[in-house]
């Protein structure tokens, strides 16, 4: 008998298994996903906002931003001693313009005056939270990114043991059908 005669033939079902080879299925699916990990890092990544503003300089800017809102709703009321502004004191003290307006309208309009003011300060805090909002989740995003790529490196590393996996059972088979001949031809 010679050797090509006495190989180990797999059954139909196990040449299936070998022909479907599982190994190389999950390899295959780990290289999708390091594949799809890899695009959607170089799409965030890519972001140029997020390159440009520092998470130092978001904070400073959103702090900043409280405290001009802060200052803005403090001046409400010290917007009579402010200097364009005190004329409005004035007009509500001097009795030939309360002749010329009714004192109402007079103070209807402070009242308009400091509610736009008041306005402005809330603006300015919403600002400030939209700020401090964008930079939450752009340090979750961050964390993500680094989470992604652990998983990048493990899915490789799996990969790698995959290959020692697949090279080892090739040995194996091969070691089989080497005894099985020489078993056969002694």
């Amino acid at each position: 008998m010679t050797k090509k005669e006495i190989l180990i033939t797999p059954s139909a079902t196990s040449q299936q298994a070998i022909s479907d080879n599982p190994l190389q299925a999950i390899k295959e699916r780990n290289q999708g996903a390091i594949t799809k990990i890899n695009d959607v890092l170089a799409i965030t990544l890519g972001h140029k906002f997020g390159r440009l503003m520092h998470a130092g300089l978001t904070v400073f800017t959103e702090y900043l931003l409280y405290a001009l809102a802060l200052f803005v709703l403090l001046s409400i009321f010290m917007i009579e001693k402010v200097s364009p502004f005190y004329l409005l004191d004035q007009m509500q003290q001097i009795e030939v313009v309360q002749d010329a307006l009714n004192p109402h309208i007079i103070s209807s309009f402070v009242f308009v005056i400091k509610s736009m003011i008041g306005l402005i300060a809330l603006l300015i805090l919403l600002l400030a939270l939209t700020l401090r909002k964008g930079r939450l989740r752009k340090n979750k995003l961050q964390m993500a990114i680094v989470e992604l790529r652990t998983v990048t490196n493990e899915l490789a590393l799996n990969n790698e043991q995959l290959d020692t996996l697949d090279k080892a059972s090739d040995n194996i088979f091969e070691s089989a059908n080497f005894l099985a001949n020489e078993a056969s031809i002694k």
